[in-house]
């Protein structure tokens, strides 16, 4: 689930663990300005769905400039 906190950092919390490489692409979507919002939302939620996290679209609406992605794994 994502959580979006107050300093601008959101936070990932997942129950399975990830592969590397699963891991890898997670962590190379990092930061994204408010034009690439809707993509990013997207790829968030296919990228989660085949890492087997589930992701509701209401948890991807943070309405941010920036987006920084902690994953916390």
């Amino acid at each position: 689930m994502i959580r979006p906190e107050a300093d601008n950092t959101v936070f990932l919390h997942s129950q399975p663990l990830l592969t590397s490489a699963k891991r890898h692409a997670l962590l190379s979507l990092g930061k994204h300005t408010r034009g690439l919002f809707l993509r990013y939302q997207e790829i968030l939620k296919k990228t989660f769905y085949y890492a087997g996290i589930n992701v509701y679209p209401a948890d991807c609406l943070v309405d941010l400039a920036d987006i920084k992605c902690q994953f916390i794994l």
